[in-house]
């Protein structure tokens, strides 16, 4: 029996390394006021979260991932502790294209609802607005079970 052991770790406060990342990804625009959390396995980067355009109350969230296997309930929970618990956001924006049903599922599928469209928003079309709000966050009840 071959055992293979494999390294993972949160990275955080390398905000340029995991945001361009993430751009190159389609994921976000790095500029130096964005946040980043990144995760990496055997020391690559697999998955990447950006949040920016914070006002107090909401800020809007980024997500990339690479390969399988790199969304963990451990990256989840660090990725909404932080804009719930640490900034106390009140919500989450994500913003995703109306053609693009993968992202859509995947939002979905994290418990972000669906606010409306933004007509021609996006260069293929609408702009859809998904938000969360912090009550509706699975993965803080579950970081605390």
């Amino acid at each position: 029996m071959h055992i293979v052991r494999v390294s993972s770790r949160i990275v955080l406060g390398q905000n340029e390394y995991v945001g361009h990342w993430m751009e190159e990804r389609g994921s976000g625009t790095w500029h130096p006021r964005v946040q980043c959390i990144g995760y990496e396995r055997d020391g690559y980067l697999v998955a990447g979260v950006m949040y920016e355009c914070w006002n107090a109350a909401s800020l809007w969230i980024h997500v990339a991932g690479e390969g399988k296997h790199w969304l963990t309930r451990e990256f989840l929970r660090v990725a909404f502790d932080y804009p719930f618990n640490q900034l106390k956001a009140k919500v989450l924006v994500g913003l995703v294209p109306a053609n693009n049903e993968k992202a859509r599922r995947f939002d979905e599928h994290l418990g972000f609802k669906l606010l409306g469209p933004i007509p021609d928003g996006h260069k293929d079309g609408d702009l859809l607005v998904y938000t969360m709000r912090r009550d509706e966050c699975r993965w803080l009840r579950s970081a605390h079970a």
